[in-house]
């Protein structure tokens, strides 16, 4: 794992990175339901020590990415002519690499993270339309959003260590529905903790979803309701 800085104009950006030897993919309703939080706890230790270092500047998320370590192999069609065909394979290539997660909406950020960005990034989840505006696909988010989702697993962690200071142990896995396998199918250790199969916590709902609203929009203003 890595934390990136640049530092801009007074502006310090932090860039977290998680390696994977398997194929993970950013899911904002997974941190809702308190699950899969590492990658919010890395930025928030980070801008926390770079806030310490850089006490003059401001400190801005640039983006959390799950970076699939991988060999890819890559088919491409015959009939390409050979002057075009190292081009084309270089592309899937960093198609296949490219990073999952979550990018500040800023210009000045998504641009300083990716040097040749056009209209869509081969590296990280961004796209822009003709007009200017986001494609479906892309992954962003603004710093106050940054600021929410910070807060929110700050309160998730402060939750579970009270449960488990107040005695909550018990095995009790979440499951983010019914027909979704449990974490435990890949524990080397249900026969210490003795868990089986039983009792389960399906993901929260996201309530009072806004009609045109998307759904990282949702999962945001339901992390604020939790906040305030």
């Amino acid at each position: 794992d890595r934390m990136d800085t640049c530092s801009r104009d007074g502006n310090v950006y932090v860039k977290i990175i998680d390696y994977k030897s398997g194929s993970k993919s950013f899911d904002l309703a997974a941190i809702y339901a308190g699950l899969d939080l590492q990658l919010v706890v890395y930025m928030n230790a980070g801008t926390e020590l770079i806030s310490k270092k850089y006490k003059n500047d401001t400190v801005i998320p640039a983006g959390i990415f799950y970076y699939h370590i991988d060999d890819p192999l890559i088919s491409y069609d015959e009939g390409i002519p050979d002057e075009l065909t190292a081009g084309l394979i270089d592309e899937k290539i960093a198609s296949q690499l490219k990073m999952t997660g979550l990018v500040n909406s800023d210009a000045t950020v998504y641009r300083l993270i990716d040097s040749d960005f056009g209209s869509r990034s081969t590296v990280i989840p961004v796209g822009l339309k003709k007009d200017g505006s986001f494609t479906s696909s892309s992954c962003v988010a603004s710093t106050d959003q940054f600021e929410v989702i910070s807060d929110y697993v700050n309160q998730k962690i402060k939750e579970m260590g009270n449960g488990i200071l107040g005695g909550d142990i018990k095995a009790h896995p979440r499951k983010r529905s019914e027909n979704a396998n449990l974490p435990c199918t890949r524990c080397d250790y249900q026969g210490v903790c003795g868990y089986r199969g039983e009792g389960y916590y399906e993901e929260p709902p996201i309530d009072d979803k806004s009609e045109g609203t998307s759904d990282m929009d949702s999962i945001i203003e339901a992390m604020k309701k939790s906040l305030s």
